[in-house]
């Protein structure tokens, strides 16, 4: 039976993708084969990311990086267009019926992110303000369509241990070499 290369590379994904989950526990949806080989990220096991080509994801408008309260795309939310370099003085602004989450500072408590980009820019969420590319910690990145939630928290904000809970600040950045989520 000759196979077209369409089912060559479906079947290809699938394989992939089910290899991370078995080895790593981490749950990635890709629309790329390089998007699948790329998502099995050390320390992110129980992660769930997606790569997806819709104009808006994770309920984050398009053309915007968005980060979220809970492990969750419909919880209290704040949405960014540009680079912002200290967390400190932003709300989560909309809270889906959440409630006071909505009063909460965006600084360490953020769960899930999105990225919306309609510019290909990657998101570099960082441990502290003022961040420098090369210098400061990077907490995680997002390549661009892609949405991640569950990021792992040791339940102590700020602290510098884990993803969730832990970014004060973004970069938005061109396509990098440095290895993103998503």
């Amino acid at each position: 039976m000759t196979r077209s290369m369409g089912e060559t590379t479906t079947r290809w994904m699938a394989a992939v993708a089910a290899a991370i989950v078995l080895v790593t526990g981490l749950i990635v949806t890709a629309a790329s084969p390089a998007s699948a080989a790329g998502a099995d990220k050390a320390g992110f096991a129980g992660v769930s990311t997606t790569a997806v080509t819709a104009a808006a994801v994770g309920n984050c408008p398009r053309g915007y990086h968005c980060v979220y309260i809970l492990d969750s795309f419909s919880s209290a939310s704040h949405n960014y267009f540009n680079t912002d370099r200290d967390f400190s003085d932003d709300y989560f602004d909309r809270d889906n019926g959440n409630g006071a989450e909505s009063d909460s500072v965006v600084d360490n408590n953020v769960r899930s992110a999105a990225n919306s980009s309609s510019g290909g820019y990657e998101s570099h969420f960082f441990y502290g303000s003022n961040p420098v590319v090369g210098v400061s910690t990077l907490v995680f990145c997002l390549n661009p369509n892609t949405q991640a939630r569950g990021l792992w928290t040791d339940g102590t904000p700020g602290n510098g241990t884990g993803h969730g809970d832990e970014a004060s600040s973004l970069l938005l950045r061109g396509r990098t070499s440095i290895d993103c989520l998503g």
